[in-house]
């Protein structure tokens, strides 16, 4: 069962978001950061949160137990999680063959890891998908030590690339748009990566870009520009 994912300004708003989707309290919750979100800064504008809830896999059908004369016990910390994780990290970078390089940092749900290293180039792939991967492995691992543990990590190197990856796909669409004329939608993004969609959109002479949208469905649509017309707006 794939494990889902919420987003909101920044990690409690999706965190909220989940407790309500899922109808549960958001105590009981067990997730992993995948992006914590950033503020609004002088040159960049705030990216949202996302967290991805960490779902039990289904119980299996047993007989008929006896009701217990007493609540279970919370589940207590049996190792240490950080100690656990780094373990992962350093497999894989031994099977990836290369340095992974980790520096960690408390953050305000829990340990927050950033890498960096020849190894993360395993991380590259499938658009940084493989970093979310190991996110919720990551977060496995910790909470098998302690049930109360959180983890995130964080690799500039995926984010570059994944930013690369976005400005590609947006100068393609808009050449697309320059040579036929017909309006064309990106997926729906981010204020973060809207804005590399209109920067990269820009440099494309005689189209323009205009988001468009609400919410989660905001999207960047690609379209001839107008004589007189800004880039984007």
């Amino acid at each position: 069962m794939r494990d889902p994912v919420f987003t909101g300004v920044d990690e409690a708003a999706a965190v909220a978001d989940a407790a309500r989707t899922l109808g549960v309290p958001a105590a009981s919750l067990r997730y992993a950061v995948l992006e914590p979100g950033t503020a609004a800064g002088r040159n960049a504008p705030a990216t949202p949160a996302r967290i991805a809830v960490i779902v039990a896999p289904p119980a299996r059908a047993e007989a008929v137990r006896p009701i217990p004369t007493r609540a279970p016990e919370a589940p207590q910390a049996t190792g240490d999680p950080a100690a656990a994780v780094r373990r992962v990290i350093a497999a894989l970078a031994e099977a990836a063959g290369g340095a992974i390089e980790v520096e960690a940092a408390s953050g305000s749900r829990g340990e927050v890891l950033s890498l960096s290293g020849d190894g993360t180039r395993v991380l590259l792939h499938d658009n940084g998908e493989a970093l979310e991967a190991l996110t919720l492995v990551l977060q496995r691992v910790a909470a098998n030590a302690d049930p109360a543990a959180r983890v995130e990590l964080r690799c500039e190197a995926v984010r570059l690339r994944r930013d690369e990856h976005l400005r590609e796909e947006a100068l393609a669409v808009a050449r697309a748009v320059a040579e036929d004329g017909r309006p064309r939608p990106m997926p729906a993004l981010n204020a973060y990566d809207r804005r590399i969609v209109h920067m990269a959109v820009a440099e494309v002479p005689g189209v323009a870009s205009q988001s468009q949208g609400e919410g989660r469905e905001r999207r960047v649509v690609v379209s001839r520009r107008a004589e007189g017309e800004a880039p984007h707006a």
